[in-house]
């Protein structure tokens, strides 16, 4: 933990000081921390979780604790691999009524399995040990953030109606990418986001604001393969009411409260508490 507050210290240190500024082009961002993590897990999450009734259909880990309940882990890993853990929990992890497929589990001091987890691949419960790695991952996963969020918008988006926005298709700029920036405030009557332009171009959304809610809300017409939502909340939170969100999510200090929502692709976030269901989406950069 130490470690981890000293580390989050030199980061911040260095971003007031302007050490730390984006890329001059984005193709930095084909092997950026988000993506490693995105490769690596369905869910990463730093803070606690307090999961039920949830589905994460890849692997998932969490850096401090988690309580379970009625879930399912790693679904849709290709096959078992009893070598290779599917849940990874650095602190405490409470687990009952759910199953962990394709791995095994890792969780820190205090771990307690119930016998109603079935776990077919393999039973084994092992102690997490490498706390550092996923440490170290969470600065470079802040650092990424701070970097996408400055980014300049290069497309726009306008008003279908009342609840609907239109993404509209860039000019080619940042070569396969196009950036836009939506304000939280303006999330309070969206019900839908659609998108108008080439499936194959990758997109970026920032949300700025220091909260966001997502309320009853779906996504049209994105690839969420090639889709990343961030959030530029540093420390905020984000509230999924019924969403449907077709985009990988970054943000690693977001507080996020789900009910009854579905991620179609990989997740990086603070805590997290609710119900939600994370697909197995790999996520395609440039």
């Amino acid at each position: 933990m130490q470690l981890r507050l000293f580390l989050l210290l030199v980061l911040l240190t260095a971003l007031a000081r302007g050490e730390v500024g984006h890329e001059s082009s984005l193709q930095a961002f084909v092997t950026a921390a988000h993506k490693r993590a995105f490769d690596a897990y369905s869910l990463l999450a730093y803070g606690t979780v307090r999961l039920t009734k949830s589905a994460i259909r890849g692997t998932a880990a969490v850096v401090g604790t988690a309580t379970l309940e009625e879930f399912d882990i790693a679904r849709d890993v290709a096959q078992c691999n009893p070598n290779a853990p599917s849940l990874s929990v650095t602190g405490s992890l409470t687990a009952r009524m759910g199953q962990v497929h394709n791995g095994y589990v890792l969780g820190g001091s205090g771990t307690m399995v119930s016998h109603s987890v079935r776990r077919a691949c393999n039973p084994r419960v092992s102690k997490f040990t490498q706390v550092k790695q996923l440490d170290e991952l969470e600065i470079s996963l802040i650092r990424d953030s701070r970097e996408t969020c400055s980014l300049p918008k290069t497309a726009n988006t306008e008003k279908f109606n009342a609840s609907t926005t239109l993404f509209k298709p860039a000019d080619g700029s940042y070569s396969c990418y196009s950036v836009f920036s939506v304000d939280a405030d303006d999330l309070i009557t969206a019900k839908e986001w659609r998108y108008e332009g080439n499936s194959t171009r990758n997109l970026i959304i920032k949300v700025t604001g220091r909260s966001a809610s997502f309320k009853d809300f779906k996504m049209t017409g994105f690839n969420a393969a090639r889709t990343l939502l961030v959030f530029c909340n540093n420390y905020g939170s984000l509230q999924l009411m019924n969403a449907r969100l077709h985009s990988a999510v970054l943000s690693p200090t977001t507080a996020i409260t789900s009910m009854g929502s579905i991620v179609n692709g990989s997740v990086v976030s603070g805590s997290m508490r609710g119900e939600i269901v994370v697909l197995h989406n790999t996520y395609e950069p440039c």
